[in-house]
């Protein structure tokens, strides 16, 4: 095992026992509230043996890093004849990459307000990551039934983080907490990938337009879609962003859900005909580039708005086409509840004929 995965075993090993241990915490207080003193006080005494025991592993873990071991060419000799009989390995390419995390557990913690809980960065990011994750993500790792395969990598992830100084390396057991290097990592890779909201095409000629035509009748209202495999798969654009403009075709995709507001995303029905729509950013105050400059200049660059709510995970509904009207600065909070401004924009929607 290369020394970079034995510290994320060590991670993995210590968290899901501060997990126990808090568990067990919880019991002997309802053993308490229940008047069971005698079950509460032998639950406590095996807490107590417990965290002794993670006192030695964390010891282990630090020995272990002070070591720096490198792997040898004998180590890659066993470990290739090792991996022949190992069963059930998941064929490559089915399950999420761990690479996937990496973004979604900053965004996490910066939506958190810097710091948080295990079970309260992965609860976060599965809900960001909901339309990614499948069914191999929330199967059990072939070595440990109890661990779900997704929250395991994100562990890799999170390791990661810490190398990279992304993530603080001194936080207490259990609490994962965001850097400025993290922060400015989240804000930097953000506008990255939505270069090509900054850059859309011309689609004016004929042949452009005609294109623009089948990809709205393509579109349902009250259908459900796959955001990944009906719409990013056969379109492009950015598959966690709220604004998706796509290279390829004059569609600029955007996405809603019931829990924005959690976020200090205040989108809903004005009238009949229009809707409020909360531009993006997630750190300080909204600015007119990127996605929002995309949906501004929808009409000048030759781009359709399409409008998706989402209704299970994975899952949104087609709303309809929708055309920029009018948009306003207000003042709002960011999910760390700190006040900014905040891009509204006014959408019309637009009947079929």
């Amino acid at each position: 095992m290369k020394e970079n995965e034995v510290i994320p075993a060590f991670n993995i090993l210590l968290d899901e026992i501060d997990r126990i241990v808090s568990d067990m915490n919880q019991q002997g207080a309802q053993l308490i509230t229940d008047g069971k003193y005698d079950g509460a006080k032998s639950m406590i005494t095996k807490a107590k043996s417990i965290i002794i025991i993670r006192e030695k592993i964390h010891l282990l873990e630090s020995e272990w890093g002070e070591l720096q071991v490198t792997e040898t060419k004998t180590q890659v000799k066993k470990q290739k004849v090792r991996k022949k009989g190992i069963q059930n390995r998941l064929e490559q390419g089915l399950r999420t990459p761990n690479e996937a995390f990496l973004l979604p557990i900053l965004q996490a913690l910066v939506q958190l307000g810097g710091s948080g809980r295990l079970s309260e960065v992965l609860d976060r990011v599965e809900e960001m990551m909901s339309d990614q994750l499948n069914k191999y993500d929330y199967q059990s790792i072939p070595s440990n039934p109890k661990i779900i395969r997704w929250r395991n990598n994100a562990q890799w992830a999170r390791w990661k983080h810490v190398q990279k100084g992304y993530l603080a390396n001194d936080s207490l057991r259990g609490i994962w907490e965001i850097t400025e290097a993290g922060r400015q990592q989240v804000e930097d890779t953000l506008n990255t990938n939505n270069l090509l909201a900054e850059r859309p095409r011309p689609y004016f000629h004929d042949q452009a337009q005609s294109k623009i035509n089948q990809d709205i009748f393509q579109f349902e209202p009250g259908k459900r879609y796959h955001r990944q495999g009906d719409l990013h798969d056969k379109f492009g654009g950015n598959r966690q962003s709220g604004i998706a403009p796509c290279a390829e075709h004059p569609l600029i995709f955007l996405f809603t859900s019931s829990r924005g507001d959690e976020f200090g995303y205040q989108d809903g029905w004005v009238s009949e005909d229009l809707y409020r729509y909360t531009g993006e950013g997630q750190m300080g105050d909204m600015e007119m580039d990127r996605g929002n400059l995309a949906i501004l200049n929808h009409q000048e660059d030759g781009r359709t708005l399409h409008l998706f709510k989402k209704v299970d995970p994975g899952l949104y509904e087609y709303v309809g086409q929708f055309e920029y009207l009018k948009h306003e600065i207000k003042t709002g909070t960011n999910g760390e509840q700190r006040q900014r401004d905040v891009i509204q924009f006014v959408l019309k929607r637009v009947h079929s004929r």
